[in-house]
């Protein structure tokens, strides 16, 4: 497993890309109290782009998991933070 975490509020934009070369399960999630929602979940994917754009401010957290087999992942992350 993978994951990068980065506080985002309301107005702020994350953008994302990657590659893996095996099917991984991917996410974007925060923690409310003891549940954890996930906005964006994908399963069995080996590339996916997107932006990512928060209605409440958060900890944000994307994260990658492996299945059986291992995955070597590449990816990029990109903040662009709203006005304040």
């Amino acid at each position: 497993a993978q994951e990068e975490c980065a506080k985002l509020a309301p107005g702020d934009r994350l953008e994302y890309r990657f590659t893996a070369d095996a099917p991984v399960k991917f996410n974007i999630h925060y923690h409310d109290g003891a549940a954890i929602v996930e906005p964006i979940s994908r399963d069995g994917v080996t590339e996916e782009a997107g932006v990512f754009a928060p209605i409440l401010a958060q900890d944000y957290c994307l994260m990658w998991e492996a299945g059986v087999s291992p995955a070597s992942l590449d990816y990029r992350i990109s903040i662009r933070r709203g006005p304040r």
